[in-house]
């Protein structure tokens, strides 16, 4: 119904989120019963809504032109080639535009981008870098929690670096670094 409604108001790209993963890697898909056990409890992810909406492309039942997009997090999946499983289902399910969370976690996101790049799937799918600019310590934690990465090893090693900066830095010099950070 949603996915209806948004093409009938003239959207030109849908971004496909689900906000959780049932850390299957696949998804459950529209219509999967995740757990057998419950009645009318259905599981439906980011990589369901896609094939739910590419289907409904192909059946002309949305417009033709409307993108299909969808999100990555490389702070959290940024473990080389393994992390990228669950970008490569989302692509196969439709995908055409990625837009990933910001970059926290420079190692991490590296490693995530170059098996990307040797997988092939920038070459596959648009790729938009997500970016937030955080001014102090607690909004750097707070992206972090936000994208999963905060129990990391780099992330809690950055946090201290933000933590520390903040609190040796004059408030104007750890606005700079910050602005610095973001470049």
């Amino acid at each position: 119904f949603k996915i209806r409604s948004a093409s009938e108001a003239g959207a030109s790209a849908l971004l496909m989120v689900s906000g959780d993963s049932n850390g299957s890697g696949g998804g459950g898909g529209v219509g999967s019963n995740l757990d057998s056990g419950a009645t009318g409890t259905f599981f439906v992810d980011a990589v369901g809504l896609l094939r739910e909406a590419q289907l409904m492309r192909d059946d002309g039942e949305i417009d033709e032109d409307i993108m299909l997009a969808c999100t990555a997090n490389p702070s959290a999946d940024g473990d080389g080639h393994c992390g990228i499983a669950r970008l490569e289902v989302k692509i196969k399910a439709g995908a055409e535009l990625v837009i990933t969370q910001p970059a926290l976690l420079p190692l991490r996101h590296r490693s995530w981008w170059e098996a990307v790049k040797c997988a092939g799937l920038d070459q596959e799918t648009e790729i938009v870098f997500g970016i937030a600019v955080s001014t102090s310590s607690k909004s750097m934690e707070f992206w972090m929690r936000l994208t999963g990465s905060a129990h990391l090893p780099e992330a809690k090693e950055v946090l201290a670096e933000w933590t520390r900066y903040e609190k040796e830095m004059t408030p104007v010099r750890f606005n700079a670094w910050c602005e610095e950070q973001a470049n």
